[in-house]
């Protein structure tokens, strides 16, 4: 085995444990968020800060 494929499998490992580990959150009821909801929240807040000037 060559040090890319190691380092390949290597990460695939790292990638399996955070999925798994997002799965049981998901599982035990912790909130994610969808993509537009992380952006309209950051957008909400920008503007809530840019209005504090």
């Amino acid at each position: 085995m060559n040090i890319e494929s190691s380092n390949r499998g290597e990460k695939m490992i790292n990638l399996r444990g955070k999925l798994v580990s997002v799965e049981k959150e998901r599982l035990a009821g912790k909130k994610g968020y969808l993509v537009t909801e992380v952006d309209n929240l950051m957008k909400k807040a920008i503007a809530e800060k840019h209005l504090e000037r």
